[in-house]
């Protein structure tokens, strides 16, 4: 009996043993290719991931020849595809395979791309501003680390470029005239003409000359580009266009949309974390799906309204009660909601998580990929800037006592005349005077009686000698009292790069 079974179960066992050694066929994806789980995908591309239903690279991972997931990478760092550089820097991409700035913007650190800056515009250095006029400077509010552009002598501020001093000129005698040709002896420049009113602009003709009566000025050296929009400036003064119009920078530039940091996912299909990029990414549709919603990241501590916007920003926070939150808690002292990371004072953007000074919140520029910075209408003001509430409006807290008036009806500049007390957000001088809080310790005197920059709290390294924490707004690592506005400015205030740490959101703890 013995004998008989094991001569009816031995070829069923080498049957078994021909097939379990037999090699499978193993089929390899590529990026795109339809897919059923991660594994599918992980087991041909690394860092790859099956993305409702498709093959695609996981977040900062870039695409490269169709079955290759290469990380994104700072400035500076050598690269394979554009996308491997602009996933991390917007406006950049891979240059001679090394991720540099496109054209048209200036590199800010290893981290930005500076678009350029227009007259009025925050600025961080000369060239900065000289993006979009090579006739401005950037006039430091605080030295060396951020201010505003302004237009340089001769020249002056007209909307977004600057003109010659001398471009708007009253009708004059014949014997006038005279003396300004001699004076602009640039005769291959464009021309302004002193005639009779006219309704339509004519273009120079090539020579340089006119054919119409008239006396000639010759432009400045440098404004020649000044002429490329046509504008009358008196009955009596007409400006001819030039036949070339300038670009102040490239218009092929990588702009960020007002929806960026979004992706597009299928309400049906939401199982595994999505894929975040800096770009609206748009993924194929399957025929038996169905309308798809948009989602945008939330960085932690943060209004949301599901998880998966939270984890878009960080795959280990959850929409806790309508606020990101870490899924797991360790106490006080860890990374939460109640704890981000970003010092006091300073704006949490909402999408990156990335901290910014309060001098950039509603200033008209946008400093955060998302623009969360510039939501300032409707009566949603950050609390970082400055409300006008006649017209529910926003500004930048920079704005306030600055002697000019930037809310349309004028709170901005309220109470900054009374010498008693200033408003709440203003700072205060010794004989009165009410200035804007960046003025305190930026290292330029701008109270009459120099209270502002106190050599006993602003130059001094030694703690023993430095004023009351009360008195300053932001203590350095060296001892130093700065103003609380270089915070998360994205340039060393303090000497020793103390108000430049923790300028970035937590991560919190790994989900095991």
């Amino acid at each position: 009996m013995t004998r008989l079974f094991f001569f009816c179960v031995f070829p069923m066992v080498l049957l078994i043993l021909d097939v379990t050694n037999s090699t499978p066929t193993i089929i390899k994806l590529r990026i795109n290719d339809e897919c059923y789980r991660d594994k599918d995908c992980e087991a041909s591309i690394e860092n790859s991931q099956c993305h409702l239903g498709y093959c695609r690279c996981r977040p900062f991972f870039a695409v490269h020849n169709g079955t290759r997931c290469v990380e994104s990478t700072l400035l500076g760092n050598d690269c394979l595809v554009p996308e491997q550089c602009y996933l991390k820097v917007a406006n950049s991409s891979c240059l001679d395979g090394v991720c540099r700035c496109e054209e048209g913007h200036l590199q800010f650190r290893r981290h930005t791309c500076l678009k350029a800056a227009k007259p009025g515009e925050v600025c961080y250095s000369h060239e900065h501003c000289r993006l979009w006029d090579s006739d401005t400077h950037c006039d430091f509010l605080i030295p060396d680390l951020f201010g505003r552009c302004q237009c340089s002598a001769p020249m002056k501020r007209d909307g977004e470029i600057c003109r010659p001093d001398l471009l708007v000129l009253p009708p004059m005698a014949s014997t006038q005239s005279s003396f300004i040709d001699n004076f602009f002896d640039d005769k291959n420049s464009s021309a302004l003409y002193i005639n009779e009113p006219e309704d339509e602009f004519d273009q120079i003709n090539p020579e340089g000359n006119s054919t119409e009566t008239g006396v000639q000025i010759s432009w400045l050296k440098n404004a020649t580009r000044l002429l490329s929009t046509p504008q009358r400036l008196t009955s009596n003064l007409v400006t001819r266009p030039m036949y070339r119009t300038p670009k102040p920078y490239n218009e092929n530039t990588n702009e960020l949309p007002d929806d960026s940091d979004s992706i597009i996912i299928e309400a049906d299909e939401i199982t595994e974390l999505i894929q975040t990029t800096t770009s609206t990414t748009s993924t194929p549709t399957k025929a038996d799906r169905h309308e798809s919603i948009t989602l945008t990241p939330v960085s932690l501590g943060l209004t949301c309204n599901n998880d998966l916007e939270c984890r878009m920003a960080d795959t280990n926070s959850r929409c806790i009660n309508g606020i990101c939150d870490c899924k797991i808690s360790g106490g006080n002292n860890t990374c939460g909601a109640r704890r981000t990371g970003c010092p006091v004072g300073t704006f949490q953007c909402r999408g990156s998580g990335v901290c910014i000074s309060w001098f950039f919140i509603c200033d008209g520029r946008r400093d955060c990929g998302d623009g969360s910075d510039e939501e300032c209408s409707h009566g949603q003001c950050p609390h970082q800037s400055f409300h006008c509430k006649k017209s529910d409006t926003c500004i930048s807290r920079a704005g306030q006592c600055d002697g000019r008036i930037d809310c349309p009806n004028g709170e901005d500049e309220e109470g900054c005349k009374n010498r008693r007390k200033c408003p709440d957000g203003a700072y205060r001088c010794n004989n009165g005077q009410c200035l804007p809080a960046y003025e305190f310790c930026n290292a330029v005197v701008s109270c009459r009686d120099g209270s502002d920059e106190p050599r006993g709290a602003c130059r001094t390294r030694y703690r023993s000698r430095i004023t009351p924490a009360r008195n300053c707004p932001f203590r350095c690592a060296n001892g130093q009292c700065r103003s609380d506005a270089i915070t998360c400015s994205g340039r060393d205030g303090c000497g020793d790069g103390s108000d430049e740490i923790n300028c970035n959101v937590c991560r919190c703890p790994a989900i095991l």
